[in-house]
């Protein structure tokens, strides 16, 4: 039934997700790209033309398991044209996506980075990736970030039940946050080396495990 149907799609969609993510913290720290630029948009369909960009672990073995789900019956909506294995150019294997009414949405491949890029148009969406892979970024706005205090919220949260253990802190964990203008639009760069990756995943395991204990536990008077 359509209960059934739509369980089905939840969970397709979230074990893609979880395969995604897997892929990303395999590589050990994040490092994502993403790229808004209006000037690539064409008069008929002003959208601009947007790349995002991660780096991860197997991404050829992603890209088949991307391509299967989107294979699956229920996943792509009737009026949106599929072709994958579209292009293979400067070890990036494209799978394409066409919707009439709003353009398309190129997904490349490469065995350490996922890219898609959304346009305006089913033609020249094609995209040299070397514009946007950042090689020597000079940014005119950086954001460096050290999450450590967050361990001290995250114990004053939990200080109040006495399972609660402690979050530590391993090495020295940093985000930056990178910036810079383009011709008509913007580029950024997040990067989050490992020591965050682990604290971060720390804080919100004993997060989550502490709820589920207090929502286990009887209520106290």
């Amino acid at each position: 039934g359509d209960e059934e149907g739509a369980a089905a799609y939840k969970k397709a969609v979230l074990n893609m997700a979880a395969e995604f993510l897997g892929a990303v913290l395999e590589t050990g720290r994040l490092d994502a790209c993403l790229t808004v630029d209006s000037a690539a948009s064409v008069q008929c369909m002003p959208l601009p033309l947007i790349t995002v960009g991660v780096q991860v672990k197997g991404g050829k073995s992603l890209g088949e398991k991307v391509k299967s789900f989107l294979e699956k019956p229920g996943i792509l909506n009737w009026d949106i044209e599929a072709t994958f294995d579209a292009e293979e150019r400067d070890g990036f294997l494209y799978h394409d996506l066409v919707a009439p009414s709003f353009g398309c949405l190129s997904i490349a491949v490469a065995d350490d980075q996922i890219y898609m890029i959304a346009g305006s148009g089913s033609d020249g969406h094609r995209l040299d990736l070397e514009q946007v892979k950042e090689k020597g970024f000079r940014p005119i706005a950086q954001l460096d970030f050290d999450p450590s205090p967050l361990a001290g919220i995250a114990d004053e949260i939990g200080s109040s039940n006495p399972m609660w253990p402690p979050v530590k802190i391993d090495g020295e964990p940093q985000i930056n946050f990178l910036m810079r203008p383009i011709d008509g639009g913007v580029a950024s760069r997040l990067q989050v080396n490992g020591d965050a990756i682990q604290f971060l995943a720390a804080i919100v395991r004993e997060v989550f495990t502490l709820r589920a204990i207090e929502e286990w536990l009887p209520d106290q008077e």
